[in-house]
């Protein structure tokens, strides 16, 4: 043994031991700095999760555009639907389509959705619209006045 040395080892103390005898002020400072941590390190990992599926979707997109369009075709039956298909079907194979297939999509579907609109539109039964007309309005107060 040299002389700096003692002849009793270091005992480490225990974290539980450090704990019991801190004050409770220093308990709930530890307690904080472990929740900021924990939200810190949640965070980063939800950022790294929204980055790693933006990048997947970015890849992916034009499958994912075409399965929802197989889902809506599948959902809504209509003779209609067998154009989108055809557009469809056509652009899988063909990548170099798909830069006219999701706009010629985007319309057929626009259009598509607008006809069902005024075709539904006589269907509709004033009786069960509750609204005043503007005309009766304006020809009550020319009346009053």
């Amino acid at each position: 043994m040299t002389m700096g040395e003692s002849s009793t080892p270091m005992v480490r103390q225990s974290t539980f031991d450090s704990v019991a005898s801190s004050t409770p002020q220093t308990r709930l400072q530890s307690c904080y700095k472990f929740m900021l941590y924990t939200v810190q390190k949640s965070r980063q990992l939800l950022v790294a999760l929204v980055d790693l599926f933006w990048r997947l979707l970015e890849l992916h997109l034009h499958k994912v555009v075409g399965l929802t369009v197989f889902a809506v075709c599948l959902t809504q039956l209509s003779a209609l639907y067998w154009l989108l298909l055809l557009l469809l079907l056509l652009s899988f194979p063909m990548p170099v389509l798909n830069f006219l297939t999701y706009p010629l999509l985007t319309a057929l579907l626009g259009a598509m959705s607008l006809t069902k609109m005024i075709y539904q539109a006589p269907l509709i039964k004033e009786r069960y619209l509750n609204f005043v007309s503007v005309e009766k309005s304006c020809d009550a107060d020319i009346i009053v006045s």
